[in-house]
């Protein structure tokens, strides 16, 4: 069988066709002609082998602690953030190294009157 149409009427006639259930965990996205399947979804109802090795539905199994980490006390904050009179952004951290991030582009204004 052959479909030269990709829009809703063919997801319609092709469920017909072969069952196809478009209903939850399945979405048909009709912009892109995409099926998708959500295995969270589908797992939620028990070990279907989609998602298995997970302690509950979308969350996968927890490992051992890890090290603790440094502190901190050594790390980069920001201290200031400026944008000057040209739209550049730049930021100071706490050892006072400048960082430049770019140029801020400004929201296009209100269109002006119409000149003589």
């Amino acid at each position: 069988m052959t479909y030269l149409d990709s829009g809703r009427e063919y997801v319609q006639a092709l469920a017909r066709e072969i069952g196809l259930n478009v209903e939850d965990p399945l979405v048909y996205n009709c912009e892109t002609n995409t099926l998708s399947l959500d295995c969270t979804k589908l797992n939620m109802g028990g070990d279907c082998g989609c998602g298995s090795g997970k302690d509950e539905a979308g969350v996968g199994k927890r490992g051992p602690q890890g090290e603790r980490g440094a502190d901190g006390k050594d790390g980069v904050s920001v201290t200031s953030i400026a944008i000057d009179n040209t739209n550049t952004l730049t930021w100071t951290d706490n050892k006072g190294k400048s960082h430049t991030i770019g140029t801020i582009v400004p929201p296009q204004g209100q269109k002006g009157e119409k000149g003589d």
